[in-house]
């Protein structure tokens, strides 16, 4: 490997996180006296496309207060860079304020949030529309054949009488073109695409059929934001919480924890 393309490695471990420090060394190291945290860190993601042309990034983020730069990479991961233009790491970003805040997950809710406000009910297959009871929204992305999946689903009354309205979107865990893809678009291409869906859920037999949809699109969009399982739920302040909950502790989760906005 050629010495202006080594990455030395010093992996630095505390208590409440383990980060890995990185340097980068480059025949052409920026100039650190001159340029503002944005263009430096932009610099940095530049260099690093280099090494890794696969890698997709979406922003970089002047963080003045802290004398650094976050670069954000698509699939919910952020890299840190200080101010020097040498030296990075990745993993989640801490403070102390009385308690511990994770800086990185908040930016990440506000994120979720912005993204999921974008979409519109029209695109996604809703349960407790039109109800004004409902105090909370969650949007879940929901594949048809996953366990866990189904297990929520058979909840869905009871989280929608805890004030709880349900907006599913499509992430066929088989990816685009699989027989999961398939009946996500034959659901969300029904007429009654609720009766469809929980039928699917249920194992039934549904004849498939095809449109525009909009599955292919929330496939990328789960992937984008670091979906890699279903379901997966995000509440209406961005929070992401993995996997099944059953409908008590989804309820507990939403309504009895101090919302981060």
């Amino acid at each position: 490997m050629k010495k202006n393309k080594v990455l030395i490695r010093v992996v630095v471990a505390f208590s409440i996180l383990s980060l890995s420090l990185i340097k980068l060394v480059s025949a052409e190291e920026p100039d650190k006296n001159v340029g503002s945290l944005q263009e430096i860190g932009n610099q940095m993601a530049e260099r690093l496309l280099e090494l890794s042309p696969q890698m997709q990034v979406e922003r970089v983020i002047s963080l003045e207060e802290l004398g650094m730069y976050a670069i954000e990479i698509s699939g919910g991961r952020t890299i840190y860079g200080m101010e020097d233009g040498i030296h990075f790491f990745t993993g989640n970003l801490f403070r102390f304020d009385g308690g511990i805040t994770n800086l990185s997950e908040l930016r990440q809710n506000k994120k979720r949030k912005q993204l999921m406000n974008a979409i519109s009910d029209e695109d996604t297959i809703a349960f407790g529309k039109g109800e004004g009871r409902f105090v909370e929204t969650i949007n879940v992305f929901t594949d048809v054949d996953c366990g866990y999946c189904r297990k929520l689903h058979s909840e869905i009354a009871e989280i929608n009488a805890l004030g709880i309205k349900v907006r599913y979107l499509a992430y066929p865990r088989g990816g685009i073109g699989s027989e999961g893809y398939e009946k996500l678009v034959t659901a969300w291409c029904s007429k009654d695409s609720q009766a469809t869906l929980t039928n699917l859920k249920a194992g039934r037999t549904v004849e498939m059929s095809n449109c525009e949809s909009p599955v292919k699109d929330q496939y990328f969009l789960g992937q984008q934001i670091g979906i890699s399982g279903t379901p997966a739920i995000i509440t209406s302040d961005g929070r992401l919480f993995p996997g099944y909950l059953p409908a008590g502790e989804l309820s507990k989760r939403i309504f009895g924890m101090n919302k981060n906005n």
